[in-house]
């Protein structure tokens, strides 16, 4: 008995997946071509806005930052740090806002996740992890000068 209420079961749990598929297929505001084309271009946008972020906050002398912090450059530490940095960027242009307009709080919190991902790959020491955390939040006045310089930039033309 207990066999035909589990095969019941199975088989109204497959009928229902159907017919949500059906149904959601019929009510889709947009055809399935039209779909996939948004959400390419979401994607690329996406990448384009990381690419954006990684170049705000490219450093004119990687290696300086890596000796800084690793104390040597080596492959490992080159890696880490440029791993950082990406993860810093892909946070960012996670933001539901602007990036070039959230608060230092929130841009530590991403700096924060970073340093975090990289400490569960990696076998750093402490002292370098705060290293990194702290040479990744001093980033963030590399954002607020290119707000603030944009800012000036506008207010100029506007008395112009």
């Amino acid at each position: 008995m207990s066999d035909k209420k589990g095969s019941k079961l199975g088989l109204g749990i497959v009928l229902g997946t159907i017919a949500g598929a059906v149904a959601g297929l019929f009510l889709a505001p947009k055809q399935g071509k039209q779909l996939r084309k948004d959400a390419k271009k979401l994607s690329s946008n996406f990448i384009n806005e990381v690419d954006k972020i990684k170049k705000e906050l490219a450093d004119k002398e990687p290696e300086e930052a890596i000796k800084i912090i690793f104390g040597k450059v080596t492959d490992e530490s080159k890696d880490l740090y440029l791993k950082s940095k990406e993860q810093v960027a892909t946070g960012l242009a996670q933001l539901h806002e602007n990036y070039k307009t959230i608060g230092k709080a929130k841009y530590q919190k991403v700096v924060s996740e970073a340093v975090d991902s990289v400490k569960q790959d990696s076998h750093i020491p402490d002292e370098q992890l705060r290293k990194l955390m702290k040479y990744l939040e001093g980033d963030f006045k590399k954002l607020t000068a290119r707000k603030q310089a944009a800012k000036k930039k506008t207010s100029r033309s506007k008395k112009v």
